[in-house]
């Protein structure tokens, strides 16, 4: 599908979805496209790649009106690495009619399911199906976006990967973002104790926090209420920071997640789609956690999925009717406080 020219007069603004750090970290950051030249820096800047795989791209002409459906997913691979990476993060966004408004549903990365694995069939976590494509990230993406259209039916307009240094560097440009813990955690990978309550914390140590789930009484859903909440904090963090005003400072923001992060946005010029999701504001992304509880096979700790209730909320995604699916169902709305 060839890409859609733009038209508008300059100066533009536009969108530019910051896939963050440690979940992957999406969300609409907000800049400045002023002219031809800052799109072209801005289509440069940001890798694009064919990464969804044929069963799981949606076969309509993507409607920049909405509903659009993209697979996010946050990658614990760093670039150029020699060693195939996992699926830390994996992130259905849903934007219904109308593209004011956000829902963000978490999959957890343990959830139990049949992978095709370049032709080996056999049952393993979701995660799993992402280290098939070796060190490709491409091919990774492609086998986990099956994965995905195999557990959930869904179809995707796009999609988007950002990887280890680009989980730290986009803090490294806003400077700190604020966190709120549930609880004092001791981190598991550098030892370091952070204190319950909230505090700024600059990229090192934000990266430490939202990796961190064996601390929890629930464990992955703990760290997804924090990927979720950073989202939210690092856009307003953006929007504070002049970031949807000031166009000279885009430069940084792109720089920073580099190679870190690849997006397809099937056939749309990028800067065209962030400009069509400008109306979205942290205040109108809501927070999803896949109906789910946690098994065992064997000696390992799995999810499963609360059926009939994971098949209502794929078939609310496909049908563009989460604005009433999410007050139906409360106990599914992550609010970024442990549950009672």
């Amino acid at each position: 599908m060839e890409r859609r020219q733009r038209k508008r007069r300059s100066p533009l603004w536009a969108k530019i979805m910051v896939v963050f750090g440690a979940i992957l970290m999406v969300a609409g950051g907000g800049a400045f496209v002023a002219g031809k030249v800052a799109q072209d820096k801005v289509n440069e800047a940001v890798g694009q790649d064919d990464l969804l795989g044929e069963g799981a791209r949606s076969e309509h002409e993507v409607d920049l009106h909405g509903p659009l459906n993209y697979l996010l997913v946050g990658s614990d691979q760093r670039v150029n690495s020699t060693k195939p990476g996992l699926a830390d993060t994996i992130i259905v966004l849903h934007i219904p009619e109308g593209m004011d408004r956000a829902f963000l549903v978490s999959i957890p990365r343990d959830t139990w399911l049949e992978i095709d694995c370049n032709g080996n069939v056999y049952y393993s976590k979701i995660n799993a199906s992402y280290t098939c494509g070796g060190t490709d990230r491409g091919a990774s993406f492609k086998s986990l976006s099956e994965a995905v259209h195999g557990l959930t039916g869904l179809t995707f307009d796009g999609g988007a990967i950002v990887d280890f240094e680009g989980f730290a560097n986009v803090v490294g440009v806003i400077g700190t973002v604020e966190l709120c813990l549930e609880k004092t955690i001791t981190s598991i990978h550098t030892g370091k104790t952070f204190e319950k309550g909230c505090a700024r914390y600059g990229k090192d140590d934000a990266l430490d926090i939202v990796r961190q789930r064996y601390q929890y009484a629930d464990g992955d859903y703990a760290r997804q209420r924090m990927q979720q909440q950073f989202i939210k904090n690092l856009l307003r963090e953006a929007i504070a920071q002049g970031y949807v005003t000031d166009v000279t400072k885009v430069g940084d923001l792109l720089a920073a997640v580099g190679q870190s992060l690849t997006v397809d946005t099937n056939g749309i010029d990028p800067v065209d789609l962030a400009y069509a999701l400008r109306g979205i504001s942290p205040e109108s992304m809501t927070m999803v956690r896949v109906p789910s509880d946690v098994g065992t096979v064997g000696d390992q700790s799995v999810i499963n999925l609360i059926e009939p209730d994971a098949q209502g909320l794929w078939d609310a995604i496909a049908a563009d009717e989460m604005d009433a699916w999410a007050p139906a169902n409360p106990e599914y709305i992550n609010t970024g406080k442990a549950p009672k």
